[in-house]
């Protein structure tokens, strides 16, 4: 998959292929099954119309610039994370704007810009997508400015689970309460993030559990918060069981981190990527009134984490 970069990017693309890709449209965090829906949707039409399919979207979400700070959602993946899981869709392209570009844009701007130049074949969307300033453009607008210029619009229905609509809010709240499982149903997999191993401040291994730590990037605040029993994919093919924790490790006073420390292990992974799944939440970040406690409690977890993973 390649990855293209703003509106620039997007003619880019078009240029490449005459006529432009077939995209799916929206912001795609956790990339659930309604995500995998317009997906695989764009790609058919790429393929009837002898085109590339892409994904387009809109990075940050508006919300996590626009909202006040304690309103703003977490995420359900960083943005590495959320590339990496498009490129395994079997899109041929994804195409990031980013919010500052275009936020001041009216609906019948943005319409126009992904219509014009004929920067897209084709353009696949979810019942409920809004864009432009003050989310005023609708489905509406996108098929009155596209089928005049021969683009087709094409509106993808709901998936429903349990009678609700999938969603990355939903979602979310289902990750902020610990609920792996039903988590798994929204997105087809069992959740994971997936980033490339940083030096951290070696806390860890100085009380007997060394971590690998994952790049969050912006991502600093995920829909994950507590100890977790995971599984740690590494880029090798080895799985490991491991425990991790997500937080800002208060008896520490570390700073924000994802990291797992990995059963049976001992090596050298800065640099590499890793794939943290997440199968159970084991309890929620708490603050020890020394280390040596921590360090007990780490032992603690590692073995209930042991029981979880068999």
């Amino acid at each position: 998959m390649k990855l293209f970069r703003g509106i620039a990017g997007l003619r880019r693309l078009g240029t490449d292929h005459a006529g432009g890709p077939a995209a799916a449209i929206g912001n795609f965090d956790g990339l659930h099954l309604g995500h995998q829906q317009l997906i695989r949707r764009a790609r058919e039409l790429g393929r009837e119309r002898g085109a590339p399919s892409a994904i387009l979207f809109i990075e940050p979400h508006a919300r996590e610039v626009l909202a006040p700070p304690s309103e703003r959602p977490p995420r359900v993946l960083p943005f590495a994370a959320k590339v990496r899981r498009m490129a395994e869709s079997g899109i041929d392209a994804a195409v990031v704007l980013p919010f500052h570009q275009i936020r001041r844009w009216s609906a019948e701007e943005f319409a126009s810009t992904l219509f014009g130049e004929r920067c897209l074949c084709a353009a696949v969307i979810g019942a409920d997508f809004k864009f432009g300033a003050g989310r005023s453009g609708d489905v509406g607008l996108l098929h009155r400015i596209g089928s005049p210029r021969g683009i087709a619009v094409e509106v993808v229905d709901n998936v429903i689970e349990a009678g609700r609509r999938i969603s990355s809010t939903w979602l979310r709240e289902l990750l902020l309460a610990g609920d792996l499982a039903r988590a798994e149903r929204l997105l087809g997999r069992p959740y994971a993030i997936s980033g490339r191993i940083i030096a951290g401040q070696r806390r860890g291994r100085e009380i007997g559990f060394p971590t690998a730590n994952l790049r969050l990037g912006r991502a600093r605040r995920l829909c994950l918060s507590g100890v977790y029993a995971v599984r740690a994919h590494l880029a090798s093919g080895a799985v490991h069981a491991a425990v991790a924790n997500v937080g800002e490790r208060p008896t520490l006073a570390a700073g924000r981190s994802l990291e797992a420390h990995l059963f049976d292990f001992a090596g050298d992974l800065y640099g590499e990527y890793l794939t943290l799944e997440f199968v159970q939440k084991l309890r929620p970040e708490q603050r020890f009134d020394s280390v040596e406690q921590l360090r007990q409690q780490i032992e603690r977890d590692c073995i209930l984490a042991r029981g979880v993973l068999g």
